[in-house]
């Protein structure tokens, strides 16, 4: 039996979307349909806001991010129950993947910090509140702030691990944990690098519709976003080139993979580069 109440959304979507489809053609005609009604209903979001701010509709802002509010209620009860949801169920082998109850609970008053943020933005656009646009946006500074302290910590307790376990190690041993090491540096320096840019896009976005940077340019208000999306069109571009240099490569034993374990991630760390930024959890977004 299933166990949903630990299921990921994308776990439950991928799972009744195979439900559906084995029901056969009607089950897949019966799928499709949800699926548009389920795109036509998140349209709906957009279509207000542009609406509203064309002043073709004069609802009140909090009315107008009704399907917003919707939407949140749905993903905040599936979220609570996947948080509070009993580990009863769980193997034995995977009791080391459990969270204590303490971090669940910070995970979601952290996760209602957008929640926050999206009422003091309806709030801030009735003009119910008095605020600048800066201090509107704290909830994301403090929710984007807290993420990059975690994956700051993911990274330096990845990285004592890493070097603890090579203390009495061989030297083939030694030599491959120090390929780790740099990998994990890298991948936290990226996911850091990231944040920082998602951090001083909000800021330099507040600053200019608050009228304090002046005549400049929104280009350059946008920078860190510019960069942001170019590092994620440039990854797979990236990735292509170098699987294709690989597959020139003559072919070699499989990567070997360490058994070493990162106590914090719980995860093991193999030679790939690409991988790198799935392989601690810890430094996800």
């Amino acid at each position: 039996m299933e166990d949903y109440g630990n299921m990921s959304p994308e776990e439950m979507s991928i799972l009744l979307f195979r439900s559906m489809g084995a029901f056969g053609a009607r089950g897949k005609c019966v799928l499709i349909l949800l699926v548009s009604l389920l795109f036509a209903f998140f349209l709906l979001i957009p279509i207000f806001w542009c609406l509203r701010a064309d002043s073709t509709i004069s609802w009140n802002w909090a009315v107008v991010c009704i399907p917003l509010w919707i939407v949140d209620t749905i993903y905040y009860c599936c979220l609570g129950c996947m948080y509070a949801s009993s580990d009863a169920g769980v193997d034995p082998e995977d009791k080391t993947q459990e969270k204590p109850p303490l971090y669940k609970l910070y995970a979601f008053l952290k996760a209602l910090l957008l929640l926050v943020l999206q009422i003091f933005l309806a709030l801030k656009l009735n003009g119910d509140l008095s605020w600048t646009l800066v201090e509107v946006l704290i909830p994301y500074f403090v929710y984007d702030g807290l993420n990059l302290l975690e994956r700051l910590a993911g990274g330096v307790l990845g990285y004592k691990m890493l070097t603890k376990n090579s203390e009495g190690a061989g030297v083939t041993q030694t030599e491959d944990i120090k390929k780790q090491r740099s990998a994990l540096v890298l991948a936290a320096a990226r996911k850091l690098v990231l944040n920082l840019a998602r951090i001083a896009q909000g800021v330099l976005l507040g600053l200019k519709v608050d009228g304090s940077l002046g005549d400049a340019s929104w280009w350059v208000v946008f920078v860190p976003g510019w960069l942001y999306v170019a590092f994620f069109v440039s990854f797979p571009v990236r990735k292509y080139f170098r699987a294709k240099a690989k597959a020139k490569e003559p072919k070699a034993k499989s990567p070997r993979q360490q058994h070493t374990h990162d106590a914090y991630t719980r995860e093991s760390v193999t030679e790939d580069e690409e991988e790198e930024l799935s392989k601690f959890p810890a430094l996800d977004a």
